[in-house]
This record gives structure tokens, sequence and C-alpha cells, in this order.
């Protein structure tokens, strides 16, 4: 079920599975509305988080403010998730960009679950599918993905 829709980021939670889906730089505001959701729905169990940055052609401007407030989402993620899959769909500059941005983030955190990058949809959705454990909801990951368009 989408939970959040703007034209930068939308939102999708469903049982354990949280998908948060870029497709446009996030900025502040961005990242607490990802850390504002994750640790509500997190208040019934840890979920398994698909991170799908698919802003293809977007140069993406990650300053001192979006590193912050992308720190803060990051860490949040510490007791909200069990698993983060990040998948970044871009490539060229704007897609070295994003690695950086988010391979930043992952050593900024010292503990949490298990995240891991992937750079297809399907590796990212494969990996990530045994962590998701409510019933049915692994093999739709695609399909709710799909659905945020």
């Amino acid at each position: 079920m989408i939970v959040h829709s703007e034209a930068a980021l939308a939102i999708a939670v469903e049982g354990d599975l949280c998908i948060l889906r870029w497709m446009d730089a996030p900025g502040v505001q961005q990242f607490d509305t990802v850390l504002g959701v994750t640790q509500r729905a997190a208040a019934r169990g840890p979920l398994a988080i698909l991170s799908v940055a698919d802003g293809v052609g977007k140069l993406p401007a990650f300053g001192t403010e979006e590193l912050r407030a992308g720190r803060r989402m990051s860490e949040g993620f510490q007791t909200a998730s069990k698993a983060v899959s990040h998948v970044l769909i871009m490539e060229g500059f704007a897609g070295v960009t994003v690695r950086m941005f988010v391979a930043t983030l992952m050593l900024a955190r010292r503990s949490g679950p298990t995240s891991k990058v992937f750079s297809t949809l399907d590796e990212g959705v494969a990996w990530l599918g045994p962590f998701v454990k409510t019933p049915g909801v692994a093999q739709r990951i695609v399909d709710v993905y799909e659905s945020m368009r």
C-alpha cells in the first residue's frame, strides 16, 4: 500500500516490507519523511527495506544538509530494519554520485541491519526476498514497486 507519494519519492509499506522509490534527487524533507514512515511502520516489527534510486538522467546535488538528513535516516534504519537492499538504477556521473553517497551513509552507520548495494532490481529483490516474512509479500515485491509509478 502506497503511504507517501510526491514527484521525488514514493513509499509503500506492506507487512514487513517497505519500498522507497527515489525518482529525483532527495532533499532534507524526503530523508525526514522516510525516517518518519519507517519508524512508524517498524513499531509492528523490523522492516525489510528496498530502496530504489531510478531517477535516470537526474543529477543529484548532495550538500551538507542533505548528508546530515541522509545520515539521520540511515541511523534510523538501525532500529527500524532487518535488511536494506539499495538498488541504484543510474548510469554515468549521476550513478557514481549516488553510489558514493549511499556508501558514505553505510559507512557512517556503525552497526545495524545487513545492507547491500545492487545495480539491478532483480538482484536487489532476490537478495531481500528471504528477509520478508509477511506471507505472500516476498513474491510480490516487484509488483508493489511497479505500482509506485
